[in-house]
């Protein structure tokens, strides 16, 4: 194999992919598997500092469904369960809670990869539930509410048990991380650079179970728990 060099133009990324190609499906920890991770992420660092992407809003597709099938405020009333709540999550006050995305995916037929994803400007009116860490002290936790947007706020901590999950299509790739997790940096990867047109991720979760089955329902070939920080 031929030695592994930086990717500084279109040639060099093209010849990249098609080499991710021909090494798709290399089991982990194998010669070819490590060469398959090393040139994924040349592949990330790429895409993150010439071609980032943002990925589908959500709140955009549920108004273009709206428009598509007619559909008025109203009729989202049995989706959201009130007509100010409807408004909230319309006007992005409201993030996308796990039921509601549920309900969406179900009676608007809006594929859920869209509706987990952060919604831009999104603002959740959800309180964080409380928790005591080990030395007794409550703190308050981020917020649960997928669709929100990600990252701390103001005057909280973040907890230990945060979970995110990461995708990468090139290689069609899932892992559930910690948020501390090198690999993670809550959400913003090795790269700091949350999503583009190679990978992405999503969260935060401060639910383990919810976190996995996000990335089961990615359906990606490759989905388990990261080996760096066993979520």
């Amino acid at each position: 194999m031929s030695e592994i060099r930086p990717i500084r133009n279109e040639t060099d990324y093209e010849a990249t992919l098609a080499e991710v190609e021909r090494l798709w499906g290399a089991r982990s920890g194998t010669p070819e598997g490590d060469r398959l991770d090393v040139l994924a992420t040349l592949i990330d660092a790429y895409e993150s500092e010439h071609d980032s992407i943002d990925p589908p809003d959500p709140i955009d597709a549920i108004k273009f469904r709206m428009e598509q099938q007619q559909l008025t405020r109203k009729d989202l009333e049995g989706i959201f369960g009130t007509r100010t709540r409807v408004a909230e999550v319309l006007n992005r006050r409201r993030g996308l809670s796990i039921t509601m995305i549920r309900h969406l995916a179900e009676t608007l037929k809006i594929p859920a990869d869209i509706l987990i994803r952060p919604s831009r400007g999104a603002l959740s009116t959800n309180k964080a539930p409380c928790e005591k860490s080990e030395a007794g002290d409550r703190i308050r936790t981020t917020d649960t509410t997928l669709g929100a947007s990600p990252g701390p706020r103001v005057g909280v901590r973040r907890p230990i048990d945060e979970y995110w999950v990461y995708q990468n299509w090139t290689v069609d790739r899932a892992r559930v991380h910690r948020g501390t997790c090198s690999y993670c940096n809550h959400g913003l990867g090795i790269h700091r650079n949350s999503s583009n047109r190679n990978s992405e991720w999503r969260g935060p979760f401060t639910d383990r179970a919810a976190a996995f089955a996000v990335m089961t329902s990615l359906g990606r070939t490759d989905s388990r728990a990261c080996d760096n920080c066993a979520p």
